[in-house]
């Protein structure tokens, strides 16, 4: 992990290497861009066309953070992976989406896979900074434990805020990369559907980010129970 204090608009100010195909890359904010919570810009190298990130910092934040998967044979993340400290990204100034947290719903369902977590931290993040006291449970799913990008934040968020719920979940438990975990088991989509069974479809609202089968799962299942389901898939 490498960390400077300031930079340029767009200048990589800190890089954290996850696991060997995630990173975690806070950049200097462009002075133009506004963005509301769970929304995404477009990033990446000049040279190359711009892909699409969604940003898991939260607006009042004076840098933007992004959570990125390496995309074997990929045309940008692997060169994403090659970045370091001080280095210059191209960063939009202008933000798209509408994942939002709704403020009449009592609760909030959260559900994202891997790097789905990137605009739940940012909505989490926002809803505490402006004191919003809605009911909020995140689900995190991964296939190996490594692959929970700020597992251990939303922990402490949860500890602290007695609002907050965060579940982790993986779905090899068998495999020897995932001999230390202690924590549950099993796909996130069918634990998502546990969780919500006890919820209120109409005070509540649901958000599954990430893995395109996840969300179908969450926005099929839940969808026919009642409840409203915003959706965003991350392949």
């Amino acid at each position: 992990m490498t960390t400077t204090a300031a930079g340029a608009p767009g200048q990589v100010l800190h890089v954290e290497d996850v696991t060997p195909s995630l990173r975690i890359l806070r950049v200097g904010r462009p002075g133009g861009l506004t963005f509301a919570a769970g929304q995404y810009v477009k990033m990446g190298l000049a040279g190359l066309r711009l892909g699409s990130f969604s940003i898991a910092s939260a607006p009042h934040e004076t840098f933007l953070e992004f959570c990125i998967e390496r995309i074997a044979g990929g045309r940008l993340t692997p060169r994403l992976f090659a970045v370091g400290v001080g280095d210059h990204l191209e960063v939009s100034d202008r933000a798209k989406g509408r994942l939002r947290l709704h403020p009449a719903a009592r609760q909030h369902l959260l559900v994202g896979t891997v790097t789905g977590i990137a605009p739940l931290r940012s909505l989490v993040r926002d809803a505490l900074h402006r004191g919003m006291r809605t009911r909020i449970t995140v689900l995190h799913g991964a296939s190996h434990h490594d692959e929970l990008p700020y597992r251990e934040e939303f922990e402490d968020l949860a500890a602290a805020n007695e609002h907050i719920t965060y579940r982790p979940t993986i779905s090899r438990r068998g495999e020897g990369r995932n001999a230390t975990w202690t924590g549950a088991t099993g796909r996130v989509d069918p634990l998502a559907l546990d969780v919500a069974a006890s919820m209120d479809p109409d005070t509540t609202h649901v958000i599954a980010t990430g893995n395109s089968g996840m969300v179908a799962n969450v926005r099929t299942a839940l969808g026919a129970k009642g409840f409203p389901v915003a959706t965003e898939a991350f392949d």
